[in-house]
């Protein structure tokens, strides 16, 4: 969306959430994926992202 500005979305900047009740253990951390092997969601996602400060796990109460 930033990088297409241009289109009608007008975005500038972003930040990527994925929303998570706090007691959806299995989720939070129970990291699927082999190659991300990691105590938490948050932990294993950040270290591939382009911008890791801008990725957040909230829950629904607090989004």
């Amino acid at each position: 969306m930033v990088e297409h500005s241009d289109a009608e979305l007008y975005a500038d900047d972003w930040i990527h959430i994925d929303v998570i009740p706090e007691n959806n253990i299995n989720l939070r951390f129970k990291v699927p994926a082999p190659d991300l092997k990691q105590n938490d969601l948050e932990t294993a996602w950040k270290p591939h992202l382009a911008e890791p400060i801008k990725y957040r796990i909230i829950s629904p109460q607090k989004l």
